[in-house]
C-alpha cells in the first residue's frame, strides 16, 4: 500500500470514529484526546491529519453528508419524473434517518451549534451539495414557490420526525406504525403532493 493511500485510509477512519464521538458528546463534548484514543493514534500523529478539532468537525460532518449526498442524487437519477424523483428521495431518505441513529444525533448537535463562524463552515463546506441537490428538485416540482424555503421544509419534515420520535411515542394519537420509515415517507409525499385537500380518505 502506498503512503498516500494510507494516510488516506488513516484520514477516513479518523473521521468514521469523530462521527460517532461527535453525534454522541457534539462538539464541546469531544476532545482531540478523545478522538486521538478511539483511534488509537498518538495526539501529536491527529493534528498530522488534521489542524486543530473546528477543522477536524467540520470534516467530520462534511464527511458524513457526502455519502447522504451521494445517495440522494442516486435516487433522484433512478426516478423519470419529478413527482418519482421525490418519492425516491424522500423514501431513501426515511431508511437512511432510521438506520443510522448517529446521523439523526449529529444534526441535533449541528442545530444547537452557536458558531456561526463555525455553522458558515459546515454550510458552505458540508450542507451545500445537499441543499442544492434538494434545491433544483423543488425548483422543477413547485416554480411557483420559494425553493429555498420549500427546500428547507422537506428537509424538516423528513428530519425531524426521527429527532423527536422518542417524545412522540407519550402523545396523545401515538401509533408504533408512525415509526415506520415507509408510513413517514408516505405521509411527506402525499402531504407534499395533494395538501390538506388530499386528506379526506384517512389513508398514510
Amino acid at each position: 500500500m502506498s503512503k498516500s493511500v494510507s494516510k488516506k485510509k488513516i484520514r477516513e477512519q479518523i473521521l468514521e470514529r469523530s462521527i460517532r464521538l461527535f453525534a454522541k458528546a457534539g462538539y464541546d463534548g469531544v476532545s482531540m484526546r478523545d478522538v486521538a484514543v478511539a483511534v488509537a493514534l498518538t495526539p501529536a500523529a491527529l493534528y498530522y491529519h488534521f489542524a486543530d478539532k473546528e477543522q477536524l468537525y467540520v470534516d467530520a460532518v462534511a464527511y458524513a453528508f457526502r455519502e447522504v449526498t451521494g445517495v440522494l442524487k442516486s435516487a433522484i437519477e433512478d426516478a423519470a419524473t419529478p413527482l418519482a424523483q421525490l418519492e425516491s428521495v424522500v423514501g431513501v431518505a426515511t431508511k437512511m434517518l432510521a438506520k443510522n441513529k448517529s446521523l439523526v444525533r449529529l444534526m441535533q448537535w449541528v442545530k444547537l451549534d452557536s458558531d456561526r463562524q463555525r455553522l458558515q463552515k459546515l454550510g458552505t463546506t458540508a450542507f451545500d451539495e445537499l441543499f442544492l441537490t434538494i434545491h433544483k428538485l423543488v425548483g422543477k416540482l413547485g416554480p411557483g414557490y420559494n425553493a429555498s424555503l420549500f427546500t428547507v421544509s422537506i428537509t424538516s419534515m423528513v428530519v425531524f420526525p426521527f429527532e423527536v420520535m422518542d417524545t412522540c411515542r407519550f402523545l396523545p394519537g401515538y401509533e408504533s406504525k408512525n415509526d415506520d420509515p415507509a408510513v413517514l415517507s408516505r405521509h411527506v409525499v402525499r402531504l407534499l403532493h395533494q395538501g390538506l385537500s388530499g386528506a379526506d380518505d384517512g389513508s398514510q
